[in-house]
């Protein structure tokens, strides 16, 4: 058996007793196995790359190396793994594969931007309408002069019961649709 099998063959056992692991409640120990299964997984697909005689393997050796660092949330690792993968003359389905790695990893790069991204607004004013329907509340002051913000639905009427004609002030995140979502809020000092 050459050396870059033996080291899946045990990334794999070590991903094995992590799922074992996490299934008896036990994170840190799943994360730690998770983690060596990564770092073999990794080390055997680079290994496999000079294997000219088993050119469907490296791909696949590349695939689970990129998902297991998906697994251990090293989104550049499993981007660069991805990328590598579609070199060359890869197997359909594990073109399919990197591709879908690479959804998944842009999907964590637009969750990330928008999470860093986000505005926090602070708001002074008087709760003097709401739109039940959908589930806002506005509130008129001078910083800003009329603002229309989100809440949970269960909260609006809660939110009117306690504030409603009150000076208030809080905070909302302004969301990259223009909708401003609701933070905290209390009465005015």
């Amino acid at each position: 058996m050459k050396t870059a099998d033996v080291l899946y063959d045990t990334a794999m056992d070590y991903y094995d007793l992590g799922k074992i692991a996490k299934a008896k409640g036990k994170s840190k120990v799943y994360q730690d196995y998770l983690n060596k299964a990564y770092i073999l997984s990794k080390e055997a697909a680079i290994k496999k790359q000079d294997d000219k005689d088993d050119q469907i393997w490296k791909y696949v050796y590349l695939r689970s190396a990129a998902w297991l660092a998906i697994d251990c949330q090293k989104m550049e690792e499993a981007e660069k793994l991805a990328f590598f993968g579609l070199q060359g003359q890869p197997p359909m389905t594990e073109i399919n594969q990197f591709k879908e790695i690479l959804k998944i990893i842009d999907k964590q790069k637009v969750k990330k931007e928008e999470q860093t991204t986000t505005n926090v607004l602070s708001f002074f004013g008087v709760l003097t309408s709401v739109d039940k329907a959908d589930s806002y509340i506005i509130i008129n002051g001078d910083k800003p002069s009329k603002l229309k913000i989100w809440v949970p639905t269960q909260e609006v009427d809660d939110l009117v019961k306690l504030y409603w004609g009150m000076a208030i002030e809080g905070t909302g995140i302004l969301k990259k649709s223009g909708k401003v979502e609701l933070k905290h809020i209390q009465k005015a000092a």
